[in-house]
């Protein structure tokens, strides 16, 4: 199967299949870009601050760097978990590039198993928000999404 059979996928007045993935994968691109990265990894550090996480947890390994890079430049103020440690109050889920939203909610069901009372998820690079079902997803307390800055 190649993108452009995946362009059949298409919803009126939004982009197809094939269109998500390619955006996904730019998504992935910008954590390679230390401007991007940066820009992000702060605006990450705030909104977790904001909703009264201290702990932020990378939801697939593509949101890896990002959560690396918030915790270098948050001095001390957040701190990174990973989704198998247990947890205990609010935590920040992070994620990059989610087409599907599957990584968000099968992390927040294994942190609220593990402990956690409230996930609040952060997705940089969302690419369907009107198939992934996030927003209506009980276990989440919140989500926010962040533009990638160029994208």
């Amino acid at each position: 199967m190649n993108l452009a059979t995946l362009g059949s996928d298409t919803l009126v007045g939004h982009g197809t299949l094939a269109e998500a993935l390619l955006s996904a994968q730019d998504a992935a691109a910008a954590m390679r870009d230390a401007g991007r990265l940066t820009a992000l990894a702060l605006e990450v550090i705030e909104r977790t601050i904001q909703m009264g996480c201290r702990v932020v947890v990378a939801a697939s390994r593509t949101a890896e760097p990002l959560v690396a890079a918030a915790l270098v430049l948050a001095d001390g103020r957040i701190e990174a978990k990973s989704v198998l440690e247990s947890h205990s109050g609010r935590v920040a889920l992070i994620e990059v590039g989610s087409v599907t939203g599957i990584k968000v909610k099968e992390s927040a069901d294994q942190l609220h198993a593990r402990g956690a009372q409230e996930v609040f998820a952060l997705i940089a690079g969302r690419t369907r928000s009107w198939t992934d079902q996030l927003d209506e997803l009980s276990i989440l307390s919140g989500l926010c999404e962040i533009a990638i800055p160029g994208l």
